[in-house]
């Protein structure tokens, strides 16, 4: 008689744990919300530019109105508004994101403000001018004033 040489016994699988997968869909939505930064795409307003730096609002011997901070901006500038209503200015990007100027406006400057067609943007880290820039001023009222279309 032949023998049937001892057969090797498969040894059982370790089981594992069902893990729950959040699908595709969740974890793109939930890396979006780590995302949103103020001033991004998502969420286009900015914090006061008076809260992230040194700001002040001027009037030159030529009575040119210049905004003179002390930190680069994070956007690149299209235009400046100034709100009559509300007495604010607010910076505009090219992307269309918001940032309000963040100042109190002393009521002399609005004379001034009311007479310019564009604003000197000023960088000025220290005591050098690094930086300037000049926006187009725009008067909010203005854009919402039937009368100025025709």
């Amino acid at each position: 008689m032949v023998e049937k040489a001892p057969t090797k016994q498969k040894a059982a699988k370790p089981t594992k744990k069902r893990v729950r997968r959040r699908s595709r869909r969740s974890e793109y939505k939930e890396k979006q919300d780590q995302e949103i930064v103020r001033g991004s795409e998502r969420y286009p307003v900015f914090e006061p530019l008076a809260e992230e730096m040194k700001v002040e609002l001027i009037v030159g011997k030529n009575e040119q109105v210049c905004i003179v901070h002390d930190q680069k901006l994070a956007y690149v500038l299209k235009w400046v508004e100034f709100d009559e209503k509300t007495k604010t200015l607010t910076l505009v990007s090219q992307k269309g994101q918001l940032q309000p100027l963040g100042l109190d406006i002393p009521a002399e400057m609005f004379e001034y403000l009311l007479d310019i067609d564009d604003i000197a943007v000023v960088l000025k880290p220290e005591d050098k001018i690094k930086d300037i820039y000049i926006a187009s001023f725009i008067f909010v009222d203005d854009l919402f004033n039937v009368e100025s279309l025709r």
